[in-house]
């Protein structure tokens, strides 16, 4: 599946595809998700392949080259295909469309924990070791620009965490979670299933790649359902919690918030 002339012959490709694009329908149609998008240079970029006119006869003679571009295959009814709509009797609905994760520590220890950590020294370390977790406290937060972006459309803006510095090596498996106020002692059980978690950085080991090399990376996470699930005010500071979970990592740059606009 890793190959693009060989990927459709995996028998995991379709079901793998199928589900992302069924999440991907869920989430931009039921979940409020993105506009979609508009940029012309991904939308029009194309792919050659070669199809058959007659499929009774599969001879190179009968093989015609088709370019497709991306936008032509966004629609899956023009696929040949829709999903189903779900509601409420649909089995899994309040799992998918209802679900908000638990926090990890109740509010008021979670609260404590937060300002216990922003009072405290700056732990950011440069040399990550798995099994310690580092707390980042309070990384301040831009205010959103709520001027117009003309035409009279107000601008739309998210707060996003970003990590410009990432070295690790490419040579081995390497992973790391994010989260945001965090107690530093039970950062290590905080996962998707809680509030905090933000996101994570993950990197394969890849074949080609010889244990030592070196590799820098960008880890750049929206935040805006993680404040709204804590429960953060607008403009105020939060712990940044970096969590080791394989890999040899250094973190060369400070994690920030900044606003990015659509």
């Amino acid at each position: 599946m890793g190959f693009l002339g060989s990927a459709a012959r995996d028998p995991l490709f379709y079901s793998h595809h199928s589900n992302v694009d069924r999440m991907w329908h869920l989430w931009s149609t039921k979940l409020k998700g993105g506009m979609g998008f508009d940029e012309p240079e991904w939308l029009n970029t194309s792919f050659l392949f070669y199809d058959f006119v007659n499929d009774d006869d599969k001879s190179d003679d009968t093989m015609r080259l088709v370019r497709v571009r991306v936008r032509d295959v966004l629609d899956t009814a023009k696929l040949g295909y829709t999903y189903s709509e779900p509601d409420k009797t649909t089995p899994g609905y309040k799992d998918w469309m209802d679900y908000k994760p638990t926090r990890r520590l109740p509010e008021p220890i979670a609260a404590a924990a937060a300002a216990a950590t922003t009072a405290a020294k700056n732990e950011f370390l440069l040399e990550l070791k798995v099994g310690e977790a580092v707390v980042v406290p309070s990384v301040t937060r831009p205010a959103r620009d709520e001027s117009s972006s003309g035409g009279g459309m107000m601008r739309e803006g998210e707060e996003v965490l970003v990590i410009d510095s990432i070295d690790f090596d490419p040579g081995s498996t390497t992973k790391l979670d994010v989260a945001i106020n965090a107690a530093k002692e039970s950062a290590a059980e905080v996962g998707p299933q809680y509030a905090e978690y933000a996101g994570s950085f993950a990197s394969v080991q890849a074949a080609k790649e010889k244990p030592g090399d070196r590799r820098v990376a960008k880890l750049a996470v929206p935040i805006d359902d993680v404040l709204a699930d804590l429960g953060v005010a607008a403009g105020v500071p939060v712990s940044v919690v970096i969590v080791p979970r394989a890999g040899d990592v250094k973190i060369r740059s400070a994690p920030r918030i900044e606003i990015q606009y659509c």
